[in-house]
């Protein structure tokens, strides 16, 4: 009974929280949250924006609350956001979600995703929009960067005799080309992961291209290997490999290609004895 008693004491003193407490509360987790939060009028106008908001986008707040969401947006990427922002208005939807690009005060640009829904007043009519904003800058750059590799490969894979090759770091799964199978005479049917590959390269080749592999995830980035395989039929063959690490979807990737080492050859007639 005791125990029951004091507790029942313990919490008989735990008071609510003041209505002032509460919104200094709110307040507080607006400022200090790590995304873009705002309040936007129908019209675009600034209503109020959180410090994350104004770092991410080069303004202090009284100079951001003088513009427009209009304002900072790139043009480019405008029409879209109008288009939206009118489909909440007419009440065709209840909010949307889009990736679009604004224009920071020093006049380079930032990628956002933005998030919209709309408050109304009692009456329907609209009051403001909440906007959410998260800084989506990096990975957009990774996907740049990753889409370039891509067409980098699709160039060189075209040319006869070489083929391209993507391995998951993390999960040691592999992807081939149809010209990489050709390169390595496997069969098709065959699953390539790194622990097959493995099997694949000479033994006395083998150390090398672990160091390699260690020197493009811990280091570099850039992974450069020559290399013997052994194909099935025991024929053995010179490889070049050249690849660099990414990330997608947060998982290292290493993407590259593979070509056979040419054959030295003596083109050169013989003099003919005079």
């Amino acid at each position: 009974m005791g125990a029951i008693s004091e507790t029942r004491v313990s919490e008989s003193s735990i008071r609510p929280d003041t209505i002032e407490e509460q919104f200094s509360r709110l307040a507080r987790t607006i400022e200090k949250a790590p995304i873009g939060i705002a309040n936007v009028s129908p019209s675009g106008q600034w209503l109020m924006v959180n410090r994350h908001l104004c770092e991410m986008l080069g303004y202090s707040e009284p100079e951001l609350m003088k513009r427009t969401f209009q304002d900072i947006t790139y043009p480019p990427d405008l029409a879209e956001d109008l288009r939206q922002v009118n489909r909440v208005l007419k009440n065709e939807i209840s909010g949307y979600s889009l990736e679009k690009r604004y224009v920071r005060k020093d006049g380079s640009l930032v990628w956002g995703l933005l998030t919209v829904s709309l408050i109304r007043n009692s009456d329907g009519s609209p009051a403001y929009f909440i906007s959410l904003v998260q800084d989506i800058s990096f990975r957009k750059r990774m996907e740049g960067e990753l889409q370039r590799s891509e067409n980098r490969l699709q160039l060189l894979q075209a040319l006869p005799g070489i083929g391209s090759w993507e391995l998951n770091l993390d999960s040691g799964k592999c992807s081939w080309s149809a010209e990489t199978y050709e390169l390595m005479d496997q069969d098709r049917n065959l699953e390539p992961s790194l622990a097959s590959f493995m099997t694949m390269v000479h033994p006395g080749d083998r150390k090398r291209v672990e160091k390699a592999l260690k020197q493009a995830v811990t280091g570099k980035r850039e992974y450069n290997a020559e290399f013997r395989i052994i194909t099935p039929s025991k024929k053995v063959k010179h490889i070049f490999s050249r690849g660099r690490v990414f990330y997608n979807l947060g998982n290292q990737v290493l993407s590259g290609v593979a070509w056979e080492k040419p054959n030295k050859t003596n083109n050169s007639r013989p003099r003919k004895n005079r």
